[in-house]
């Protein structure tokens, strides 16, 4: 039933990002960080009040066994290379189960806790197709446009930048996380046109490619995106000079679905 709490408990990848849209589309889906050791996971497996969880089959993870414990229902998915299967559901849909509505809860996170201990909040989708809208009318998203998706899903950047993606008709390149290592080769392997990240990536990009700017390959990349905490001018320049493309800081909290303002892209 659409009132009822899935928990989502999945690595980054294009398994989490399907996952989550699918969930959100029927019920109200809270993603959790897979890394959270099991006193944890359970405090917000009960914080939640989960119906079922959703995680990924063969993930080294405590997370399946826990819920079983806790009698919580393990549906899991498993897929590769765009086909998806899930196992583990015994129930027979309902005749009458719709989609959620506009002001229907969608999700349901945790704050950053940066003022006070980390507070459940709960985003409809109506707050979440306003934010979705804003942030693709402020950084121009089209059809054309890919993102390289590197936040986690579970945390409100990451997954608005997915949304944002799709609601433009674009595409998203969902990698496990940020990898000093592969990221140039994903810019010139995935070719994609934007990226948005949190300041101490972006520390690390600027440091990986300041020993040699004038070899860095940006690939097809129009903006690099920041958000989450205030960015250094000084490393914002240092990017744009580096990638010669522009900056864009923005401006969000998980209680108002990320997209609360943003600097303009620069004239044409």
């Amino acid at each position: 039933r659409r009132s009822e709490r899935v928990g989502l408990v999945m690595p980054n990848g294009p398994h989490m990002a399907v996952a989550l849209v699918s969930a959100i589309a029927g019920f109200v889906c809270a993603p959790l960080n897979p890394s959270y050791a099991e006193a944890e996971l359970e405090q917000h497996l009960t914080g939640i009040n989960a119906a079922c969880i959703l995680t990924l089959a063969g993930a080294k993870t405590h997370a399946s066994s826990l819920a079983k414990k806790m009698g919580i229902e393990v549906i899991e998915v498993e897929g590769h290379g765009g086909k998806f299967a899930i196992k583990g559901v015994g129930r027979v849909p309902e005749k009458d189960n719709v989609w959620t509505g506009a002001d229907d809860t969608a999700l349901l996170l945790h704050t950053s806790g940066t003022t006070a201990k980390p507070k459940l909040v709960g985003l409809t989708n109506r707050n979440i197709a306003h934010s979705v809208t804003a942030i693709k009318d402020w950084l121009g998203i089209a059809s054309g446009d890919r993102c390289l998706s590197m936040m986690p899903l579970f945390h409100v950047h990451g997954q608005i930048m997915v949304f944002a993606s799709l609601a433009a008709g674009g595409s998203v390149i969902c990698a496990p996380g940020f990898d000093s290592e592969k990221f140039l080769g994903w810019l010139g392997e995935f070719q994609p046109t934007w990226y948005s990240a949190v300041p101490t990536i972006h520390r690390a990009v600027y440091d990986m490619v300041q020993p040699d700017v004038s070899s860095v390959m940006k690939g097809r990349l129009r903006f690099i995106r920041s958000a989450s905490s205030p960015l250094p001018v000084q490393l914002l320049r240092g990017l744009e000079d580096a990638f010669k493309v522009p900056v864009i800081e923005a401006y969000g909290m998980t209680e108002a679905s990320h997209g609360i303002t943003s600097n303009p892209l620069p004239p044409l």
